[in-house]
């Protein structure tokens, strides 16, 4: 006879861990939208937190410092590449295993790419930021999760994930397929 309740769910272990840090709100709540679709039984385990803004060499700095005291199996850090990021950052964070993830130039421009099939030609941050308030999301809305689920359903993001690189790195890692 058995002691345990047959009834009784066995708990789930996550095989891996991911972690990722993004710059802002709106990265956030388009991460846990991805994270919604794709990391459902991968066996990864996700976390996702944000800087609250500011720039490359402060968001990767912090991600490093965070990365320190955790043993994840991927480390992410999603930021804008409007501005540089200074060569030894790059290089501490590559010797620490993380993964930079730059939005050329900023997360509008990268999801205006998955929701348009034109190419853009490089304009500056703001232009893109301002085009995506306008046609797709409002500022006041861009840290809602649910306003991500609107327009970036499923098939199309594995139709674009085929085309954009970081795409598929990202649902890549949250699937356990990287």
């Amino acid at each position: 006879m058995s002691r345990t309740n047959p009834y009784k769910r066995k708990i789930r272990y996550a095989k891996k861990t991911a972690f990722f840090y993004c710059e802002g709100r709106s990265e956030k709540a388009f991460l846990r939208h991805i994270k919604s679709i794709y990391n459902r039984n991968s066996g990864v385990a996700v976390t996702i937190d944000q800087n609250g803004g500011g720039n490359p060499d402060d968001i990767v700095g912090t991600t490093i410092k965070i990365v320190s005291g955790r043993s994840d199996d991927y480390s992410c850090v999603i930021f804008d590449s409007d501005k540089i990021l200074e060569t030894t950052i790059r290089k501490d964070a590559k010797s620490k295993n993380i993964l930079l993830i730059e939005n050329n130039p900023c997360l509008e421009a990268f999801l205006m790419s998955i929701l348009e099939d034109k190419n853009f030609s490089f304009e500056s941050s703001s232009w893109y930021k301002r085009e995506f308030e306008k046609k797709y999301i409002s500022k006041s809305k861009r840290g809602d999760k649910r306003s991500y689920e609107k327009i970036f359903p499923k098939k199309l993001l594995n139709k674009k994930r085929k085309e954009i690189g970081i795409l598929d790195k990202i649902i890549g890692i949250m699937e356990g397929k990287i």
